[in-house]
């Protein structure tokens, strides 16, 4: 078995690095957390801001970045009806991550989990709007489909 001693070890080390380094960067850091965006009832429009320039600055500093947005729903109303909804609401906080961040949405995608699976209980004021909200999930894309990516269903734009 050869052994290699230091120096013949180092310009090895040195090669490997040199070639390492010409390959296209990964970002190292892990995505970013951000706090869903919460809507204020169950006809509102309304929805607390926190998080909105979080997004569109995370997206403007990484161009790697992506960011799926899921709509959630509390369970007044039909379930395909909180489909729709969770997905209007996601379009709108894509919609106001877009305005404030000069970025186009290109790498923004929505969809919605509508009802299903509430965080907190439906059966008071406090849990239901708990569960009005808008979840972010920042990933870098690869050849994996998005769904894959989450142990949860998720209905995406263009799917109803």
């Amino acid at each position: 078995m050869a052994c290699l001693t230091p120096r013949p070890l180092l310009l090895a080390s040195l090669a490997l690095l040199g070639a390492l380094s010409s390959c296209t960067k990964r970002q190292e850091t892990a995505p970013p957390t951000i706090a869903p965006v919460h809507f204020l009832s169950d006809d509102s429009e309304e929805f607390t801001t926190d998080g909105i320039d979080a997004a569109a600055a995370a997206l403007r500093e990484d161009e790697a970045l992506h960011l799926l947005l899921i709509g959630r729903t509390d369970s007044r109303g039909s379930a395909q009806g909180n489909l729709l909804l969770g997905m209007k609401r996601a379009s709108q906080v894509r919609d106001a991550i877009v305005a404030s961040g000069e970025l186009t949405g290109e790498r923004i995608t929505v969809g919605s989990r509508g009802q299903a699976e509430p965080e907190a209980s439906n059966e008071t004021p406090e849990g239901r709007a708990q569960n009005r909200k808008v979840e972010f999930y920042f990933y870098y894309p690869d050849d994996r489909d998005l769904r894959s990516r989450f142990d949860f269903t998720i209905v995406l734009e263009g799917d109803i």
